[in-house]
């Protein structure tokens, strides 16, 4: 499944309110950071990625990232789990897969359904469903569902 989140409306608070849902290891590569809209998708990214995790493999763990020669992460402590992430100026995408698999998107997420965003993403499967989902979606399945 390819997940999206819209960032356009998400502000610092954001940033405060997901810091309690990140793991040590997401939470020292947010402290490097600076920008705030790069705060915002480090976050989006990380809580989409647990959102996706729970929906498509009931997954309560938090992922372990190891990291390849370019800097590509991969998880090391869910077996058959296999993600990519992607963001743009208002949104951030993440798509997962029991195979290698990823996702590019670009331009501005509003137009996507009129074709001025582009979305692109491979994978063997041959229909990805596409979901949106909300800032109130994100954190309701990190407390309830996940128990975090």
């Amino acid at each position: 499944m390819l997940y999206i989140f819209d960032t356009e409306n998400a502000d610092i608070s954001f940033v405060y309110e997901s810091v309690k849902y990140l793991s040590k290891q997401r939470k020292e590569r947010l402290d490097v950071i600076r920008a705030e809209n790069d705060k915002i998708n480090c976050c989006a990214a990380y809580l989409l990625l647990r959102y996706g995790l729970f929906r498509e493999y009931g997954e309560r763990t938090a992922p372990i990232f190891e990291y390849e020669k370019r800097e590509k992460p991969y998880i090391t402590n869910i077996s058959g789990a296999h993600f990519n992430i992607s963001h743009c100026k208002n949104a951030v995408a993440c798509i997962l897969s029991d195979e290698n698999t990823a996702v590019d998107i670009m331009g501005d997420i509003h137009t996507f359904e009129s074709g001025g965003s582009i979305i692109s993403y491979y994978s063997r499967r041959k229909n990805i469903e596409v979901v949106r989902v909300t800032q109130d979606e994100l954190f309701s399945c990190l407390q309830k569902e996940i128990g975090l």
